[in-house]
């Protein structure tokens, strides 16, 4: 063998005794430990790791593992990992780890060319050692509790001066897999550098061969163009990903995600095109979505990162094409933040394979989304009140008023009461008190964190008991502190485990982060996974994304949920139809069920919107509520400030909703209709399975009686439709081509449903129906 493997294992862990217990023993001289388990388990296990074996000698497998239908193999200088539905490989070479295949195993496509020799990543790092010692470990993870299980394959090349760890997350059933890319130095004597410079190849050496491999003619064809055009041919010296593709015939499209959204009203945007061999670009984006034009196989290539205004050192772009090698870029790391002692890791890349269409894609993002945090209704299903969306911030905040307030939001129906900025002693910058700081906090005032004596001098007690008297869960705002990069995040995670436990707080908004280097990164995350792993999974974290350089959309978000937006009628920047664009845009991306998504007081400064058709007075408080309802609903107001019509409308149509919520979340979420603007017909739709869903219209302010809308995943001809909720008192009425084929006295209808086609007709503007459907038996 060219390179010397270390090959180890960790599957011991967790819960698979027997299997893992015996493939772990089938090291090199190790393989016939085999025979003295022989007694000791069933008799098909044996002969099951008998061919383990017979593969071992005859083949040359140095390793093959296994968790349910995930594997990995090294053999020589290959290194494969996959399950039964997607299989990458890669080849190591001269100190460089070449991606070699990516193949989906249900249609035996491959996606990259056979003559490949693009370097997976590159560094801002100097490397030494031509040879680097090589190690393999596996491990089963969860994620502290809240992922997908799954299995961790870690490949640890360690060179003289640098140790790299590229852990490749595969989950079972599923056709992605997920990569991170960890560096640290390495301490090395004076003897050991030099035995390293006599035998090795140093850092200049390994950027030569890497320019060399990138630069080869016969890596692509060369740019054909006339001599008085001088392209760009550099490839980004700081990649964590990279592909050279086969398909000739490919159309792309780049999905760019944005948050700050107290300046950005326009949070996601697409490009597209088709792969020209000539073709120099950049992207920005989180998604990359590749389409074999002539069939139907397709490829999901997503960063996970923050959105371009968190990223840690941003350039030119997310993807850079070269014709069809592509690269994604932006590792995120500086030299000078790597250490000894522990890895520093770049942002992930993940990698997709599906077969189909537009629907396929999303499904299987949707799938991608539920392997990072497993949905669970009683955790990730609710409907939250906080008092900040009145402007009056802490002014207000104390025990009388909350106790003014949880009866009020029990008769509306809200699930959860969370107290915002100002229950704590400590004063931020956000207090109409003066004098507040954002960060520092514990150098300050050590007890920052402490109930505040004046606003609650009998502490949160009686207000958490007030609240479970009404079956209402308390939450509370909390700021991690960003100072020194976050140096604080273990005093940090102990204040929110002590309110739990002291108190049961279960949810917690976090607020006021700046992330400004890969450490302030590692530590915020640590203390979320710290909180998570000592509550069993139970606290669930509201992450603002409203300013900031925070963690976006695809940056390890998967503790909790997403507060979207900061809307306020007294500023005027609050439409409903805003707030419907921006959630229907992003829930192609962005799991729904993940975002929290706000209505406010709409009858709060009418003469602020003049005669405005869109006001949010116009739209009513119902509709403002229906926007929400395929997301976690905020109501972003003081609700004791809603008048007794509002109260009682918005008590009736909650009330209807929380019997079909957790339903309607399990499912699969998408839009559907036309993009709202403000006078379109749009909705969404949940796909709780190939028999049933739910579909909710909206009609915004247009003189379109009729709406036209086609779901998803849905083959059917005919269709039963029930009525939950309708603005119409249950007027609403769904029709194929304008005619109602049959209305029952208990609101379900059948309809013409070929195609997943459907009308709806709602009789006025700022009308909206929610359905749920099934499939009508033949």
């Amino acid at each position: 063998m060219p390179y010397r493997m270390m090959i180890t294992d960790h599957c011991l862990y967790m819960k698979r005794a027997y299997r893992n217990e015996i493939r772990a023993s089938l090291t090199n001289g190790q393989y016939f430990t085999v025979l003295s388990l022989y007694f000791t388990v069933e008799l098909h296990f044996f002969c099951e790791y008998a061919w383990f074996i017979l593969t071992y000698r005859m083949h040359g497998v140095s390793r093959l593992e296994r968790y349910k239908d995930c594997y990995y193999s090294i053999a020589e200088s290959r290194l494969t990992i996959g399950n039964d539905g997607i299989e990458r490989s890669w080849e190591l070479a001269g100190g460089i780890l070449y991606t070699k295949s990516i193949l989906h195993k249900r249609s035996s496509d491959e996606w990259i060319r056979p003559d490949a020799n693009l370097p997976m990543f590159r560094l801002p790092i100097e490397l030494s050692g031509e040879q680097p010692q090589v190690e393999v470990t596996s491990r089963l993870d969860d994620d502290a509790g809240i992922g997908k299980e799954h299995m961790i394959v870690s490949l640890v090349l360690t060179y003289v001066s640098h140790k790299i760890r590229m852990d490749t997350r595969i989950y079972p059933g599923t056709a992605i897999m997920r990569h991170t890319i960890g560096v640290k130095t390495v301490r090395v004597n004076v003897h050991a550098a030099d035995q390293g410079n006599d035998t090795g190849m140093n850092g200049d050496r390994i950027e030569e061969q890497y320019r060399k491999t990138v630069h080869d003619g016969n890596q692509a064809a060369p740019v054909q163009l006339d001599a008085n055009s001088k392209p760009k041919n550099a490839p980004p010296g700081d990649h964590i990903d990279a592909l050279a593709i086969d398909e000739m015939h490919c159309s792309w499209v780049a999905v760019a995600l944005r948050d700050r959204t107290d300046t950005n009203n326009n949070v996601v945007s697409e490009d597209s095109g088709l792969l020209y061999p000539n073709e120099r670009k950049w992207l920005e984006g989180n998604l990359l979505r590749l389409k074999k034009t002539m069939s139907d196989s397709g490829l999901l290539w997503l960063k996970e990162s923050p959105t371009r205004f968190g990223q840690l050192h941003y350039g030119e772009g997310d993807y850079r094409m070269m014709g069809k090698q592509l690269y994604m870029a932006g590792t995120g790391l500086r030299p000078e933040e790597l250490r000894s002692d522990e890895y520093v890791y770049t942002y992930g890349s993940v990698v997709g394979l599906f077969q189909g269409g537009d629907y396929d894609a999303f499904s299987l993002l949707h799938q991608y989304h539920q392997c990072l945090r497993e949905w669970k209704s009683d955790r990730d299903c609710f409907i939250m009140s906080n008092t900040w969306g009145d402007r009056s911030r802490d002014g207000r905040v104390g025990e009388a008023f909350v106790r003014s307030e949880l009866p009020v939001a029990a008769a509306l129906g809200i699930t959860h009461y969370q107290i915002d900025d100002g229950w704590q002693q400590g004063i931020t910058s956000n207090s109409v008190e003066p004098g507040g700081t954002w960060g520092d906090y514990y150098s300050r005032d050590g007890n920052f964190w402490s109930v505040h004596p004046q606003r609650f001098p009998n502490g949160l007690e009686p207000v958490v008991a007030m609240a479970d008297e009404y079956g209402i869960q308390l939450g509370l705002w909390f700021s991690p502190d960003s100072s020194q990069d976050g140096a604080h995040w273990e005093r940090d995670a102990d204040q929110l485990l002590d309110l739990y436990r002291r108190y049961g707080i279960c949810y917690f908004k976090l607020d006021g982060i700046e992330i400004r280097s890969k450490r302030g990164e590692r530590n915020l995350l640590n203390m979320m996974r710290k909180v998570v792993r000592e509550t069993s999974g139970a606290v669930y974290f509201n992450q603002d994304t409203t300013s900031g350089m925070r963690l976006g959309y695809y940056g390890q978000t998967q503790y909790g949920g997403l507060f979207l937006e900061n809307r306020y009628t007294d500023w005027t920047n609050y439409y409903p139809h805003w707030t419907l664009r921006n959630f229907w845009m992003l829930s192609k991306y962005v799991p729904a069920q993940k975002l929290q998504i706000e209505f406010l007081n709409v009858e709060r400064n009418t003469e602020r919107y003049k005669d405005d058709p869109l006001a949010p007075s116009r739209c009513g408080i119902a509709y403002a509520f229906a926007v929400t309802m395929f997301a976690n609903p905020l109501a972003w107001m003081e609700v004791t400030g809603l008048n007794e019509a509002n109260r009682q409308l918005l008590s009736a149509h909650i009330r209807a909703y929380r019997n079909v919520q957790a339903h309607l979340h399990s499912g699969h979420i998408v839009p559907i209709g036309e993009e709202p603007s403000g006078t379109s017909w749009t909705g969404f739709q949940s796909i709780v399975n190939d028999k049933e869903g739910y579909v909710l219209v909206l009609r915004e302010w247009n003189g379109r009686e009729e709406g036209r809308f086609k779901l998803r995943n849905v083959s059917a001809t005919r269709l039963e439709m029930q009525c939950i909720i309708s603005s119409q008192h249950m007027e609403a009425s769904f029709a194929a081509e304008g005619e109602v084929l049959e209305h029952e006295k208990d609101r379900i209808m059948s309809i013409d449903g070929s195609h997943g086609d459907i009308a709806c007709k709602l009789n006025q503007p700022f009308a909206f129906a929610l359905y749920h459907y099934s499939i009508a038996d033949a």
